[in-house]
């Protein structure tokens, strides 16, 4: 790049708390690695030890190496993990004791856009415009004038997080059959690592294969493309539920048997109803504006609620600073105070499978029953 490296110059890649390319700001290499190495020195001046991981875009992996040159260039050690969702990436954080990490995705944005998240210790999600202002170099070459940290380490996590995950799928009720469509992503993975433990839960894959251009399906999971291809299978092959992920593993689109897609706000209270019988006390968060059955329901239930609004900072410390344990919102979000990081997609699931496996009512059912609480 021509242009200096310097927080001007790279403010048009601030989208809300994450770094993201769009129309007119690319994101590239000489970037990531000015942004990292500011990131690290903010962080942990001169000796810390940070995790990264990617989403399977195209261009994810080289800015996940340039992330890594960027952060040893301060002294900084750095362990990868390779393709991963950010869920994943954020148990480890939090599980290896890691003073921070970053996460190459471009979330549910357009396939040719990558971005960075950055997370401090125990997963915290971190601002992006901090990081922006504690740059201090302007040149790639200004990286290495000392000498940069040449080991790499790298990580294979997967098992240990599938263990723990496959928790949230203990005492399934009945047998469950359920399409799901995990958008090209690495939730793929996870997935085959999880089910062979659970014979009783059958789930039709879609999309499990790599497709780092996403040619085929829309990364975000509430537009009528991604869900196009799950209807129809439920209806083939007599599953009684579908769903649909992003690629990064974050938000969740539920599907009823009726092949209807469930409002995120319905699924919310489902998921608080779930939470309910695991323990006798629980506080709820959800996103403003929400529909008014949202409370009335909650109430009916007896779940202390409340309504937030804010980045997704801030609804952070409010699960976990506050100890609330759930928050959605009506992006397909799901958040649990038993998770270090932000919204994990697959544990919602398995949880809502849970709740349905003990119960003879069609998911339709208790979706109308949520929608007309008073």
């Amino acid at each position: 790049m021509n242009q200096p490296l310097t927080p001007t110059a790279l403010n048009g890649l601030l989208k809300g708390q994450v770094i993201h390319e769009r129309p007119g700001h690319p994101l590239d290499c000489p970037q990531v690695m000015i942004l990292a190495r500011a990131f690290g020195d903010w962080r942990e001046p001169g000796d810390g030890s940070f995790a990264i991981g990617h989403d399977l875009r195209v261009s994810s992996p080289s800015l996940a190496e340039a992330a890594s040159l960027g952060l040893r260039s301060g002294g900084h050690h750095v362990t990868h993990l390779g393709a991963c969702t950010t869920p994943l990436l954020e148990w480890t954080v939090d599980h290896e004791e890691f003073d921070g990490g970053l996460m190459i995705s471009g979330g549910c944005g357009l396939p040719a856009h990558n971005g960075i998240y950055f997370y401090g210790p125990g997963a915290e999600p971190l601002s992006a415009a901090d990081v922006l202002a504690a740059i201090r170099l302007d040149s790639v070459e200004a990286l290495f004038l000392d000498p940069c940290v040449s080991a790499l380490h790298y990580a294979h996590p997967l098992p240990a997080y599938a263990a723990w995950l496959r928790q949230s799928l203990r005492g399934l009720g009945r047998r469950m059959k359920i399409v799901v469509d995990v958008g090209h992503g690495a939730a793929a993975a996870e997935l085959k690592e999880i089910l062979p433990h659970f014979p009783d839960l059958y789930v039709e894959q879609i999309d499990s294969d790599s497709d780092p251009s996403h040619s085929r399906r829309a990364p975000d999971p509430l537009s009528a493309k991604a869900q196009a291809r799950v209807i129809p299978r439920i209806q083939k092959t007599g599953c009684g539920n579908g769903a649909v992920l992003d690629a990064c593993g974050t938000r969740l689109v539920v599907i009823d048997e009726r092949g209807r897609c469930v409002n995120p706000y319905v699924l919310g209270v489902l998921l608080a109803e779930e939470r309910l019988a695991a323990r006798q006390k629980l506080r709820v968060l959800y996103a403003e504006p929400a529909p008014a059955f949202v409370d009335a329901a909650l109430s009916c239930l007896g779940v202390k609620s409340e309504a937030v609004a804010g980045s997704a900072l801030g609804q952070w410390h409010a699960i976990h600073d506050a100890r609330a344990t759930l928050y959605f919102d009506g992006c397909g979000h799901v958040s649990y105070g038993d998770f270090p990081g932000s919204a994990n997609a697959l544990l919602a699931l398995f949880r809502l499978m849970r709740l349905l496996s003990h119960g003879e009512a069609p998911l339709s059912a208790r979706v109308t029953a949520v929608s007309k609480a008073k």
